[in-house]
């Protein structure tokens, strides 16, 4: 049986709670953290099955992050939440800052591994 799928969500917004809820309601184990920088040091490969980064506490910290992680880990399942207000970065990892459509990704990306993948998605 598999675990419980984990997720590091760096978020501030004052919606965060919402997502947590809606991601926590679809069975993943939530591990929120409130700033990019307190975020760094726990994104170590391995550690989180994804990790959602909102880019509106600033979309260059968001950016250059999700590019550091990439470089390190190329394989690790990532998604960048950006608002409709915001114009979005060009990236294949975006996604809505929606609660039910960033679940909706979440459940897609994570459906698609096998309990042996260590990281990223299975072909």
């Amino acid at each position: 049986m598999e675990g419980r799928r984990k997720i590091l969500l760096i978020d501030n917004s004052a919606d965060r709670k919402d997502r947590i809820r809606t991601l926590k309601d679809k069975g993943f184990g939530v591990y929120p953290a409130l700033k990019i920088a307190e975020a760094r040091n726990r994104c170590k490969p391995g550690s989180y099955d994804m990790i959602v980064v909102d880019s509106g506490e600033d979309q260059n910290v968001a950016l250059e992050l999700c590019d550091s992680l990439r470089t390190r880990s190329p394989k690790q399942l990532l998604l960048l939440m950006a608002a409709k207000e915001n114009p979005s970065p060009v990236r294949d990892y975006v996604v809505s800052r929606d609660p039910v459509t960033l679940a909706e990704k979440v459940e897609v990306l994570l459906g698609h591994r096998t309990e042996s993948a260590e990281f990223g998605l299975v072909a």
